[in-house]
């Protein structure tokens, strides 16, 4: 195990010093060490991902666990160490852990070719975006064991009542504990066809079969005139028009909601309802944008889904809200929105006493 010493004189014998803009700081405590061994209880021939494994302290202590370890080190100088000293007895990828903010670097999910843990001192710049890469889109990782800096960590085990409480907090625990205790997961979407290939819509589209077109009211040039008037100066305004076209042009599902595996995926009420027959399910809560809006009116949205006999509620610290300037600082349109929620669909749940409840069963 190396020593703070021994740190030192192999950073010192090729003129390094740690590298801020990579968040470099190197583990040297024994005790430190330990812990994260205990905590991660290697198997021997067990495959480990240890991104940024700096001068190689961790990496030697999970070799003699007898890990099969693949190393990622963004950092060519640190990446020539840890090759130096540990050769092939390692797997190393150099270059950056992510291919994007959605996925890892296809070179290292190649490299670890199957299911993994990961146990790493992990760089700061790199936390937060693996960390919840790992969670929303790789399920072969099979659990994690990391240092991260404080407010990381806290913003992690954040409860909802807190100021620390942020969006990946969120996503971390909700979508953990859904997966986890085996909840049905389905995914509601429209605008674009950037969903059409994946498993979970074409299996609703199965069990659906083709949706056929509502009626539609008439039109007349009044009509179509009262449309270009509200296109042109109420929804969405041709000051908002070039927003709106490029974000659908890039409409994807945000990272925090990217589906696994088979988990349906629906962009009507038909569709859901039919993931909801095949589940034997009949209550569906809602988490996403926004509250009065998609997830009330648009297809598969509350209103749909409760004339289909479903109670339909919703996470309070799980959604948003659409706002004005007026609105926005205190949210209230959002609690107007759940204040609905309550009195006409189903019920209101705070995701922290959600995931308590959920979790003992």
């Amino acid at each position: 195990m190396q020593d703070i010493a021994t740190i030192r004189s192999l950073l010192d014998s090729r003129g390094l010093r740690p590298k801020h803009r990579f968040g470099q700081n190197f583990l040297h405590d024994p005790g430190a060490m330990r812990t994260i061994l205990q905590a991660a209880g290697v198997h021997p021939g067990e495959t480990i991902l240890e991104v940024g494994p700096g001068t190689g302290t961790l990496t030697e202590t999970l070799l003699e666990a007898g890990a099969r370890v693949v190393a990622c080190e963004l950092d060519r100088d640190m990446a020539a160490i840890v090759r130096d000293r540990l050769g092939a007895r390692i797997t190393l990828v150099e270059g950056d852990c992510l291919q994007d903010k959605h996925t890892l670097n296809p070179v290292l999910l190649q490299a670890l070719g199957g299911p993994f843990r990961m146990v790493a001192n992990l760089p700061y710049a790199a936390a937060t975006p693996l960390i919840a890469s790992l969670l929303e889109n790789h399920p072969e990782c099979g659990g994690m064991v990391v240092t991260i800096q404080r407010e990381v960590a806290d913003r992690l085990t954040a409860r909802p009542d807190t100021s620390e409480i942020g969006p990946l907090t969120i996503t971390a625990q909700l979508l953990a504990t859904v997966r986890d205790q085996g909840l049905h997961l389905f995914h509601v979407v429209g605008g674009g066809n950037y969903y059409q290939e994946c498993p979970g819509y074409r299996r609703a589209v199965s069990l659906a079969g083709l949706s056929s077109p509502d009626p539609k009211a008439p039109v007349d040039p009044s009509l179509e005139e009262l449309r270009r008037f509200r296109a042109r100066h109420v929804f969405v305004g041709e000051h908002n028009r070039g927003d709106v076209d490029a974000g659908f042009a890039g409409l994807d599902f945000p990272a925090a909601a990217r589906p696994l595996g088979e988990e349906g995926i629906a962009e009507n009420a038909q569709q859901l309802t039919a993931l909801c027959l095949d589940a034997g399910v009949n209550h569906l809560i809602y988490a996403g944008f926004a509250i009065n809006w998609c997830l009330l009116m648009s297809p598969g949205g509350m209103v749909d889904m409760s004339r289909r006999g479903v109670i339909c509620s919703a996470f309070r610290q799980a959604v948003t809200a659409v706002e004005n300037k007026e609105s926005a600082r205190t949210e209230a349109h959002k609690e107007e929105a759940l204040w609905r929620v309550a009195l006409a669909f189903g019920f209101v749940f705070d995701v922290d006493n959600f995931i308590t409840v959920i979790s003992s069963q």
